[in-house]
């Protein structure tokens, strides 16, 4: 039923693909040499090549969402993860066209059309695909097309699945039940969300009985060795089969999974922000951050004189901090406390009434002013405008022994400011509630979560009284 049902879909997506691929298609070839929006200066290539070249091309874009897997069963998968698909297709179609086109010496080859045929191809699946789930959703929430999963687990994993399943319900996945070993239940543990349907040992015979579409096996990490011989009984079975791998807990920031040779790879941890990302918050950080230090230039050089008039030289305090993949690096900021201050203290927090500040220095520090230099580490590249704040190597090898998850900080590079200081934790406060803050933004970073961040910081200004 499940597979069917399924084959019924894939030939929609199928013949709704073709149909919106054929029309960026001809919508590329209107805004190139219909529109008149583009000026046509190599002349108008004949039509009937461009009609002798389209089944070809629609031939080459259907294989690449097939080779996509754009029809393969991907109930839980989101929209943004099929819209990536649909891009990578796209640009492997546009180069097997170009390949074909000069392999068939076809008049029809036309570098601004494809270009207008790459912008447009996923516009086009994107809103027949997006049009198609939106209906799939709502016929789910009716009730319509729905799919039976059975959770063999009934552990805190098991109950996991269960959440995540009850949490989105546009999958159109409802739980029948579990199956696990007999066992009491532990005293306190609050009541399973569905029934327990039977052991362990019954899962084949209980997902006939049952009419199970799809079977979870979220069993942990301990008891591995079960999940060989529950495939194996299964493998006649209707069902399609899905493993929740017990590593939830220690999948981090950027966890993904990779195919490696046909081997399946789990990355647990790997760097949060690449290749694009990575430039384009660098341009980012060197486009606003030379707007910055040039608008608070004035303001620099007031404090500076200052500090120098009222305290002596040096203007200007140096200090290693720990930033990206904890490289170490000095880091700027107006100096507030006497001269040798930490020469007794060493490295320590800064506490409310330190008798080490000056009395500029308090005010500086309490509206975040002796902060500006850091402008000069962003155009550096030691630091970025938006991200987790720099702590010293001496408290970090302290930190990171009892406080979970910390070193997950040196994913990105250190900020000036960050979504943990706009929403309060910095100075002495919680330490934990300021780390998830800082996993928070490695996990959703976005240039548009930068600017928030920064327009938050400017909103609600510099003072905070926390700032000691």
């Amino acid at each position: 039923m499940l597979k069917r049902h399924h084959q019924l879909v894939a030939v929609g997506l199928f013949f709704a693909d073709a149909a919106a691929t054929l029309l960026a298609m001809a919508g590329a070839y209107l805004i190139r040499f219909e529109s008149g929006w583009i000026p046509r200066l190599g002349g108008e290539p004949p039509l009937d090549a461009y009609l002798r070249l389209a089944p070809l091309a629609l031939a080459i874009c259907l294989a690449m969402y097939q080779s996509q897997g754009l029809y393969r069963p991907r109930r839980t998968a989101r929209f943004t993860e099929e819209l990536w698909r649909i891009v990578r297709a796209t640009i492997a179609s546009v180069l097997g066209i170009i390949a074909l086109a000069f392999l068939l010496r076809s008049p029809a080859e036309s570098r601004t059309t494809l270009a207008l045929f790459a912008l447009l191809n996923p516009v086009a699946l994107g809103l027949s695909r997006g049009t198609i789930r939106w209906v799939l959703w709502r016929m789910r929430e009716r009730g319509y097309n729905q799919r039976y999963a059975l959770i063999v687990g009934t552990g805190a994993l098991g109950r996991k699945v269960a959440d995540r399943i009850a949490n989105n319900p546009w999958t159109g996945l409802q739980v029948r039940g579990f199956a696990d070993r007999a066992q009491e239940p532990e005293p306190g543990e609050p009541p399973l969300p569905a029934p327990r349907l039977g052991s362990i040992d019954e899962v084949a015979d209980l997902v006939q009985r049952h009419e199970i579409d799809q079977v979870f096996i979220a069993l942990p990490s301990e008891r591995a060795c079960e999940i060989a011989t529950l495939a194996r009984a299964l493998e006649l079975s209707h069902a399609a089969v899905t493993v929740v791998p017990d590593l939830v807990e220690l999948m981090t920031v950027g966890a993904t999974t990779h195919n490696f040779d046909g081997l399946p790879l789990v990355h647990l941890r790997q760097a949060a922000l690449s290749g694009y990302a990575m430039a384009a918050k660098r341009a980012f950080d060197l486009v606003v951050g030379t707007i910055a230090l040039l608008v608070a230039a004035p303001v620099m050089l007031a404090i500076a004189v200052a500090i120098r008039l009222t305290d002596g030289p040096p203007v200007l305090y140096r200090q290693e901090r720990v930033g990206l993949d904890g490289r170490r690096f000095t880091m700027f900021k107006f100096r507030t406390m006497r001269r040798d201050a930490e020469a007794r203290t060493g490295a320590v927090w800064a506490q409310p009434g330190d008798p080490r500040v000056t009395r500029l220095g308090r005010w500086l520090r309490r509206l975040s002013l002796d902060e500006l230099p850091q402008l000069f580490n962003v155009l550096r590249g030691d630091m970025s405008l938006v991200g987790p704040r720099p702590e010293r190597p001496e408290l970090i090898e302290e930190f990171k022994r009892h406080v979970p998850k910390y070193m997950l900080r040196h994913a990105v590079k250190a900020g000036m400011t960050g979504w943990a200081q706009v929403h309060g934790w910095r100075g002495d406060t919680s330490l934990e509630r300021r780390i998830e803050h800082d996993i928070f933004y490695i996990e959703h970073w976005s240039i548009g979560l930068d600017l928030r961040i920064l327009a938050l910081t400017l909103v609600r200004g510099f003072y905070h009284p926390n700032a000691h």
